[in-house]
């Protein structure tokens, strides 16, 4: 991995929550590392180029139908 850096500094870098970070390692949409109980490092790059795609999650469509719904 080239230029790792960490959790918070790929949070800054994305504009999200540090635990958002982690999550997307867990769901390896970033490129990123964790060697057993470690903290998660993450390819600055990944971290750069990340674009969320919220409209292509099924669970962000289920909710804002039911939100449609509400209304």
């Amino acid at each position: 991995m080239t230029d790792p850096i960490g959790v918070n500094e790929a949070a800054e870098i994305m504009g999200i929550h540090p635990s958002g970070v982690t999550r997307y390692c867990q769901q390896g949409r970033l490129v990123a590392e964790k060697l057993g109980k470690r903290p998660w490092m993450i390819e600055r790059q990944s971290a750069i180029d990340f674009v969320p795609n919220p409209s292509g999650n099924p669970e962000f469509q289920a909710r804002k139908a039911k939100r449609k719904g509400e209304k």
